[in-house]
């Protein structure tokens, strides 16, 4: 971020800006068990970019890359060079990556910045260097280390989900009979639809929620549907206190639809709807900057089973920016809040490795074409 910041600073002082305030965990906190260490050490991590701030928050006037030359050189000494080459390369990636890195992006949406071919290895090759050039000195040799640690941790580690999130992207298959939104699902279509439940914990991509969801998706010239179930063993226990349209349905048993097709971006459409129907509804680039005003004008039914509840939804196109064509791929994300009355089993899981606001790192959905072999049950089948 040391460019960003560095950018920014220089048109906050044109702006006639007095003060610009970030923060950080202190290196030196106490912290609980539950911190981890992309908490706890972010002061080390993050040193440079801590120090490009305080910089120019002095002299906005500097020249970034004089800047950066004086302190790597000094901190990093004979390594510096194959460092030098290692944070220019890794800056070039995140700033020439297409897309929006807003609050709440999540992690694994750094993966996306190494897709370039070659680019992983000349990155780990220069961190390899740069622990060559300084192997006799231990203080030197240690701070190497550290980056190292650090990238794989976060870059290497990140672009590993994100190819595993990506890679297999979740079908939205084209329908062939009629579907009646009444939350039984009973219909062919939904039944051969295939069933996305790999969902993870938010801000913990590795844990799988206590309770499953599963998803499916069909699609037709004229609208999405989506079929969510929340497999839930308590739902006599679930929170609908919501009624008002637009007021906080989150903080209710629910479950949000996310919709970042290509004909809004970089808006994305939140949809949120709690297992007795109420629904929050708003347009949306960051999660500080949605419009509530806006309607997506979706159908839908919510059914309460005895050991689930389902949402079923129907979502005009043209509320989307647009009809995609056979194979195109949009992404989209679909959270389900678990919010019980004792607060016993509450958790916030999504299809998206855990990531709830920031479209950069949803679900990709690709739009099947049509199946030419026969549904049973469907128009014009026996």
């Amino acid at each position: 971020l040391e460019g960003v910041v560095a950018r920014d600073l220089k048109y906050y002082k044109s702006l006639g800006n007095e003060g610009y305030c970030d923060e950080t965990p202190p290196l030196d906190g106490v912290y609980a068990a539950s911190y981890g260490r992309a908490w706890t050490e972010s002061w080390r991590a993050n040193f440079l970019v801590r120090y490009v701030q305080a910089f120019f928050l002095w002299d906005a006037d500097a020249d970034l890359e004089a800047v950066l030359e004086d302190v790597g050189s000094k901190f990093y000494g004979k390594a510096w060079p194959d460092m030098k080459a290692y944070r220019t390369r890794l800056r070039a990636a995140y700033e020439e990556n297409p897309g929006h890195f807003i609050y709440g992006t999540p992690r694994h949406a750094l993966g996306e910045c190494l897709q370039q071919p070659g680019i992983l290895e000349q990155l780990k090759v220069a961190l390899a260097r740069a622990a060559a050039a300084v192997a006799d000195d231990a203080r030197l040799a240690e701070r190497v280390r550290k980056e190292q640690e650090y990238f794989a941790l976060s870059w290497e580690e990140q672009y590993a989900v994100f190819r595993q999130q990506h890679g297999a992207p979740a079908e939205a298959v084209r329908r062939a009979g009629p579907i009646v939104l009444d939350g039984r699902l009973e219909e062919a279509d939904w039944q051969r639809a295939p069933a996305v439940s790999d969902f993870r914990i938010f801000l913990n991509q590795e844990q799988k929620p206590k309770a499953e969801s599963r998803v499916r998706l069909l699609y037709d010239d004229d609208a999405l549907y989506l079929a969510a179930e929340a497999l839930e063993p308590r739902p006599d226990r679930m929170v609908t206190a919501v009624t008002a349209h637009d007021g906080p349905v989150w903080q209710d048993n629910n479950f949000e639809f996310f919709f970042a097709p290509p004909g809004l971006s970089p808006r994305y459409v939140h949809w949120v709807v709690n297992a007795a129907g109420a629904v929050y509804d708003a347009l949306t680039v960051s999660p500080q900057d949605s419009d509530v005003t806006h309607r997506l004008d979706a159908e839908f039914k919510t059914a309460v089973k005895g050991d689930r509840w389902i949402v079923e939804v129907r979502v005009p196109f043209a509320a989307l920016g647009g009809r995609p064509g056979p194979g195109e791929v949009w992404k989209i994300n679909v959270a389900r809040g678990r919010n019980l009355e004792d607060g016993d089993g509450n958790e916030l899981s999504s299809w998206s490795a855990g990531a709830v606001h920031g479209a950069e790192g949803y679900r990709r959905v690709v739009f099947q074409p049509a199946d030419p072999r026969p549904v049973a049950g469907a128009e014009g089948t026996p």
